[in-house]
């Protein structure tokens, strides 16, 4: 069996910018990348339930919303996993952070990705009830979607 892959794109689709990741998520979808080891998910947690999402796969893509004040809205940072503060859904005030539940999925035995890829991008409202991204953050999302699609094709 070869690698397996998923994208999960982080997020709540109806909290205005905050859904980002699922936007880019379901415009991979839609072009036709799921199946021949690569799975897609959807999620608004982090931290145990996001790394039970992430079990059994080799590698993982993460596209999240976040806010860091460094970056004008619609910036993008990537690069592997690591202590991403900012992350929207990486951590949670009522779980732990992801890099934590990963510590601890990896000391039970549990087989977690080798390599886990992320993409932040910068948001400016993620209060306002609306399926409607700022026109900033909404600019942003082909970009990324590009850059997640080549590296699954990298793995083909």
């Amino acid at each position: 069996m070869g690698m397996r892959r998923i994208v999960v794109g982080l997020g709540n689709s109806v909290l205005s910018d905050d859904g980002v990741g699922i936007a880019v998520v379901r415009q991979l979808r839609d072009q036709g990348w799921e199946g021949e080891g690569i799975d897609f998910a959807e999620g608004h947690v982090g931290g145990l339930r996001l790394m039970e999402t992430l079990a059994g796969y080799d590698e993982a893509l993460l596209v999240d919303a976040m806010i860091t004040g460094r970056y004008s809205p619609g910036g993008v940072m990537r690069g592997d996993m690591g202590e991403w503060t900012g992350m929207r859904h990486t951590w949670s005030s009522h779980d732990t952070r992801l890099s934590v539940a990963l510590e601890l999925g990896a000391l039970t035995g549990m087989k977690l990705p080798a390599r886990i890829r992320v993409w932040g991008i910068e948001v400016k409202d993620v209060d306002t009830f609306s399926q409607d991204m700022t026109p900033e953050v909404q600019a942003a999302i082909p970009g990324v979607v590009r850059e997640v699609a080549d590296c699954l094709r990298e793995g083909r």
